[in-house]
């Protein structure tokens, strides 16, 4: 024989139900945004971004990966290629600003920070 419910035990059982399927489409989102990811890309976690006060989102943001970015060194012109896992490490882990780029080449950034030290 079947068991009657109360409003709120079948309030509770339609909530995790709900739950249940938001989380189940959530995780296919995030496995079909990483089938469809290009090469030389990194995935992107929100959650894990420094707090902005801006109404804007960055590109990355949008796409939900980062990319390669090509840049000229400030100091001595020459083309660096900014690659997707150390913007991941910059935005992520070293809690960057969202809106910043890579400006330096990687000879230039060792050269000023020993300079500096000095």
């Amino acid at each position: 024989m079947k068991a009657f419910k109360s409003g709120r035990q079948r309030r509770a059982d339609i909530m995790a139900a709900r739950l249940r399927r938001q989380a189940k489409r959530r995780a296919a989102a995030v496995l079909q945004a990483i089938e469809l990811r290009p090469p030389h890309t990194a995935p992107m976690d929100v959650t894990r971004l420094r707090p902005r006060n801006s109404y804007g989102k960055p590109d990355f943001v949008t796409r939900a990966y980062y990319r390669d970015l090509h840049f000229f060194c400030i100091d001595c012109g020459a083309k660096g290629v900014w690659t997707a896992a150390r913007q991941e490490w910059w935005y992520e882990l070293a809690q960057g600003k969202v809106f910043t780029n890579a400006r330096r080449a990687n000879p230039d950034r060792v050269l000023g920070k020993t300079v500096v030290r000095r």
